[in-house]
């Protein structure tokens, strides 16, 4: 037999596979909520209390490597640009399809994560046309790893057009120089005409003990413990 608690709560009990997907269920579900902001709400991407910037894509932009057919005639389709947010515009990579973004030689640190907002532009979001992928691997001594793929259709799903935020365990590539791509794509024989974006695209080292974050960053917000164990 199994039980499931959620907050000390007793939620069900019985067979522990019918628990487990239950559990899987609630996860799932929690991680979605967290994941899609809801309209109006403030964005945030990376918590800079716990994390420092170590490599910031947008600074980093001009020595990307870059591909898109449209590139030679309108590189302005491929470029940083400020995303509307609240409560204040971000820092972003505008990426229209069909795009790649190449960071050759990443050296990622112990316990780092890849933080990164996907949204669509939203004086675009209303056009038509198919959807957008937005896919993130990485590649180290002639392997790929998939770090991230997802699809956005603000077109036909509106409930979707707040920005999506992700923050990826790096801890695999610890110790080591890997290569970051960020590519987005419409489907074959398709054409989106909304316009993508990487929204602050950073990888976050953790603070030490010693150091302290910027006061601004605490504002509203209160815990205890160094949350080395969440």
């Amino acid at each position: 037999r199994a039980i499931l608690l959620d907050y000390s709560r007793l939620v069900v009990e019985g067979p522990p596979g019918e628990i487990a997907n239950r559990y899987m269920a609630l996860i799932q579900q929690r991680e979605k909520s967290h994941a899609l902001a809801p309209a109006g709400a403030p964005v945030r991407i990376l918590d800079e209390a716990r994390y420092r910037t170590a490599f910031d894509f947008c600074a980093g932009f001009a020595s990307a490597e870059k591909r898109a057919a449209y590139l030679a005639d309108h590189p302005e389709l491929l470029a940083r640009v400020q995303f509307p947010a609240a409560p204040s515009p971000l820092p972003a990579l505008l990426a229209v399809p069909d795009s790649e973004i190449a960071y050759r030689r990443l050296r990622i640190g112990p316990r780092t994560v890849l933080a990164v907002g996907t949204g669509i532009l939203p004086e675009t979001s209303d056009r038509p046309g198919g959807p957008v992928s937005f896919r993130v691997r990485a590649e180290h001594g002639g392997a790929a790893r998939e770090l991230l793929a997802l699809s956005l259709d603000p077109a036909r799903q509106p409930d979707r057009r707040t920005v999506r935020t992700h923050l990826i365990n790096q801890d695999e590539f610890a110790g080591r120089e890997i290569d970051l791509l960020f590519s987005t794509s419409a489907r074959a024989g398709e054409e989106s005409l909304a316009w993508s974006c990487w929204i602050a695209p950073r990888v976050g080292e953790p603070r030490g003990e010693a150091e302290a974050a910027p006061a601004a960053a605490f504002e509203g917000y209160s815990r205890h413990g160094r949350r080395e164990a969440e």
